[in-house]
């Protein structure tokens, strides 16, 4: 916590303990002010000095009658309460200031961290768990804050206050403290038993949504089009059902604490006046001259009373705040769960290093997804790019194709044996400056809304409309860009889909194509796109980028087969690293793949 804050949570604390001390002397003022009308009333004290006493330590006065004695506790009255109220006022601003910017700096830094987890790290966590870390659970987080920083202490203060009053008033009818506190700590135990189970519930249940609400929305055009709607409606309302049915246990929790805790409340006030009605001065011999000890009597077990109010208050202040703080302990603990997540990827953050000419070598590369598994995705790779190449990757579904860009890209480390990019272990190099020149053009690209601009801009911030027109143009996107009304300063809606498959594709492609890199990867990334468009972008990027190293993950012959080589990769393992027409001679699996596109 910064220390601008750490002194307005001590301030609000301050006020806090204000508050209570100011009212803590409320029973005692209203016991007095009772007392000095009942004085007035029975005319008992006209001829003498009247003194008031507020908690048997401060004396005001002597007045010279009732109606005297009344006016200043009255102002003395409205006085406290009005302090009371504003110091309450400032310390809950302050409170919810540093509560609601604290909440701010967590839910930034947790986003902030995400952001810096590598891909293996992101696919262990789940998008549903991470939305509610930064919406929910931070929320939570928030109220337990601003909870503790004034509840926590408002609650033990009336409490210990409210019972070291209540004994200087009358230590016999503190008797009654030795039945209520035992009872309602007991009751709070309970209170936590039960209730935190079904928060931790909750957050879970929250997650299940956040996942239901997603998949329904990314999965609209499948569902429709098995109309599935019906199914999703059922799931959804189950899921919501069971939220609904878990929140209202733990509403009825609450609910019923406050229930008893009043229930125990008055139980001790009859507790109370049932001492006071065996301990009594005897009414059959009240006079004149003794009615004023018969009056102090009543005002000690109204000022009792108000004290046991004072002490319950305490008590379901307290009982609350602990709600809150249990909820937001299983919300930390979640928070904290991510944010301590660390990155597993060897790199060197004090190389800066740059990648100068791109060329690329497996050596015996070995790799799986998970250490548990019994089989590796990859299994004892080697082959060398040589700087401005242009390598074709091919081979089935789940070869492993995919796996060989992201480890070229970093994003996951090696089981066994070395990438190296210039000749330099990729995990020597600052991960920063590796994504600088190495582009990925994924199979799914994606823009973000917004203008054309912006999403060039993402790639290259110093970009100038000249160095954004000709990568347009490379990429085959500039006459559909300026096609459009508003030219780069057209709109890109979310999820991109005021534009086509193609157009999308070809923005992309421009995008990557701005950070002017040294490494060029293509994953299955124009599918979208004719053969005719398809080379043409090929073609131009080949002219403009000479010395780009560039590879081509296809499951098309046509989209590879121009390239210097071509790795064929089956179940892990490389079967072949040969130009087309050598493949189409040598490797069996190359040329059943011809065959089955045609053969030409």
């Amino acid at each position: 916590m910064k220390i601008k804050f750490k002194v307005i949570a001590g301030f609000s604390i301050l006020f806090a303990i204000l508050q209570v001390s100011i009212f803590l002397l409320f029973p005692n003022l209203i016991s007095q002010l009772i007392a000095q009308v009942a004085t007035f009333t029975s005319r008992t004290s006209q001829n003498n000095d009247i003194i008031i006493k507020i908690i048997g330590i401060i004396k005001l006065g002597p007045y010279d009658n009732p109606t005297q004695a009344i006016t200043y506790v009255s102002i003395l009255f409205i006085a406290t309460m009005i302090l009371g109220v504003m110091f309450g006022m400032i310390s809950t601003a302050l409170s919810n200031y540093v509560g609601m910017n604290m909440s701010k700096i967590l839910r930034q830094k947790l986003f902030y961290h995400i952001q810096s987890l590598n891909s293996q790290k992101i696919n262990e966590l789940s998008q549903e768990k991470l939305i509610t870390n930064l919406t929910n659970d931070i929320t939570k987080i928030e109220e337990g804050l601003i909870s503790s920083l004034r509840r926590i202490i408002l609650g033990p203060i009336f409490f210990v206050g409210g019972f070291i009053f209540a004994l200087l008033t009358n230590t016999k009818l503190s008797i009654s403290f030795a039945i209520l506190i035992p009872l309602l700590i007991t009751f709070i135990g309970l209170i936590f038993w039960k209730g935190l189970p079904l928060f931790k519930k909750q957050q879970q249940i929250i997650d299940k949504i956040n996942l239901e609400t997603r998949e329904s929305i990314n999965g609209v055009r499948v569902i429709k089009s098995y109309n599935l709607e019906k199914n999703q409606e059922s799931k959804f309302a189950k899921i919501s059902n069971l939220w609904m049915g878990v929140s209202i246990k733990s509403n009825l929790i609450q609910i019923f604490a406050f229930i008893v805790t009043m229930t125990l409340i008055h139980i001790s006030t009859v507790i109370i006046l049932a001492i006071a009605g065996f301990s009594r001065p005897s009414l059959e011999n009240i006079t004149k001259e003794n009615i004023n000890e018969y009056q102090n009597f009543i005002v000690s077990i109204n000022t009792f009373i108000g004290y046991l109010q004072v002490v319950t208050h305490g008590l379901v202040i307290s009982i609350f705040v602990s709600v809150y703080l249990f909820r937001s302990q299983v919300s930390a603990k979640r928070y904290f769960a991510v944010l301590n997540i660390k990155n597993n990827l060897l790199t060197n953050k004090n190389n800066n290093k740059e990648i100068e000419s791109g060329t690329i070598e497996f050596k015996n590369v070995s790799f799986r997804y998970f250490h548990d598994s019994e089989k590796s995705v990859l299994e004892n790779l080697n082959f060398k790019i040589q700087s401005g190449q242009t390598i074709g990757i091919i081979g089935p579904t789940g070869s492993g194709k995919t796996t060989i860009a992201n480890l070229i890209v970093h994003e996951w480390d090696v089981e066994k044996g070395e990438v190296l990019i210039d000749n330099e272990n990729i995990q020597n190099y600052n991960q920063e400056k590796l994504n600088n020149k190495i582009s990925y053009v994924y199979q799914k690209p994606f823009l973000f809304s917004g203008s054309i601009l912006k999403n060039m801009h993402l790639a290259n911030t110093n970009a100038t409309k000249e160095d954004i027109d000709k990568v347009l143009k490379i990429a085959d996107a500039y006459d559909f860009v300026y096609n459009f009304e508003d030219n780069l300063d057209h709109n890109i809606s979310q999820d991109s889909t005021n534009i086509s498959g193609g157009q999308r594709q070809r923005l992309f492609i421009a995008q990557t194509l701005l950070k002017n890199p040294k490494i060029l990867i293509f994953d299955d990334s124009t599918s979208a796109l004719d053969n005719k468009t398809d080379q043409k972008v090929r073609a131009n990027i080949k002219n403009n980028f000479q010395n780009l190293t560039t590879i081509i993950i296809s499951q098309k012959l046509n989209s590879i087969r121009e390239a210097d080589k071509i790795i064929v990769i089956e179940d892990g393992k490389i079967s072949g690293f040969d130009s087309h027409s050598n493949l189409l001679k040598t490797n069996k699996l190359y040329q059943d793949i011809f065959q089955s596109q045609g053969g030409k």
